[in-house]
């Protein structure tokens, strides 16, 4: 079985989706705002690796930075 390897500097798409989980490699460009959504596909997991990201989630906000990752639970 072979690999693929992607850059998430260039990359936006999604990886895998199963019932539990989607890996989707997604940046953005400084500024950039992307609007309310749900995220109802299973567990998702967010690592911020550069710049400072801005979460609210159940009405709490946080803002993340390079190194951090986002668990909702």
């Amino acid at each position: 079985m072979g690999f693929e390897v992607y850059d998430y500097r260039t990359t936006n798409r999604n990886l895998l989706i199963t019932p539990e989980i989607r890996a989707r490699l997604y940046h953005m460009k400084p500024g950039q705002v992307d609007g309310r959504h749900s995220h109802d596909l299973g567990h998702e997991i967010f690592l911020i690796l550069e710049g400072l990201a801005e979460f609210e989630i159940n009405g709490e906000k946080k803002v993340v930075g390079p190194g951090r990752c986002v668990l909702p639970v």
